[in-house]
């Protein structure tokens, strides 16, 4: 039997696990922070308790919240050393037995809306900015100055594409969202799916 590849392999991990060790045995430093500004972090009009009814068409849909919370991670954005940064994200969940709409910010940027369904399990996101400085949220598909939702008319709504959506498991699925319609007043207030239904917000218990 030819031991040859094994050494090689052998002599490949060695060589890996030792230029990891200098890494390893010196001090790891905090190179930076990415926190969220206050600007950004008033995008999110909701304390996280709140208690949201969404309008079907054919029924109500209550999603009831968990809570806000705010989270410091550390990242590592090198694997040859554990040099890291700490960056700041936001994350709010409103659920119920069949959906959860989560909203998180991030402080490099970026703005997660997702919804899943658990009942066609799906999981769909819609991705946008929030700009440091000013909290003005960006890179959304339309502005539409006012709406009426529900009988009820909103105003400066950010309308974005769903450009994700993933089956949470290998059944085929027919019925997905397709558009968002944030306000920074009062969150996600209608939700356009592809068989041309919609969820429109309802009320909001604060």
């Amino acid at each position: 039997m030819n031991d040859k590849p094994y050494s090689i392999l052998l002599f490949i991990l060695s060589s890996i696990i030792l230029i990891q060790l200098p890494s390893c045995n010196k001090e790891c430093r905090l190179t930076h922070e990415k926190l969220l500004t206050e600007q950004q972090k008033k995008q999110i009009p909701f304390v996280g308790k709140e208690i949201i009814t969404f309008n079907s068409g054919q029924n109500k849909i209550e999603l009831i919240g968990t809570g806000r919370i705010d989270t410091l991670e550390k990242i590592y954005p090198s694997g040859f050393s554990c040099d890291y940064y700490i960056e700041e994200s936001e994350f709010l969940t409103f659920e119920s037995e069949d959906y959860q709409l989560n909203i998180r910010m991030r402080a490099r940027d970026y703005f997660y809306l997702k919804l899943y369904d658990f009942i066609e399990d799906l999981k769909m996101s819609a991705y946008l900015r929030s700009a440091p400085s000013t909290g003005e949220i960006s890179e959304y598909t339309e502005f539409i100055d006012s709406i009426t939702v529900n009988n009820l008319q909103y105003l400066n709504i950010y309308k974005d594409t769903v450009s994700n959506v993933y089956p949470l498991n290998t059944r085929e699925f027919s019925r997905y969202a397709i558009y968002f319609y944030y306000s920074t007043e009062y969150g996600v207030i209608k939700i356009d799916f592809s068989d041309s239904t919609s969820w429109e917000l309802g009320s909001i218990e604060w």
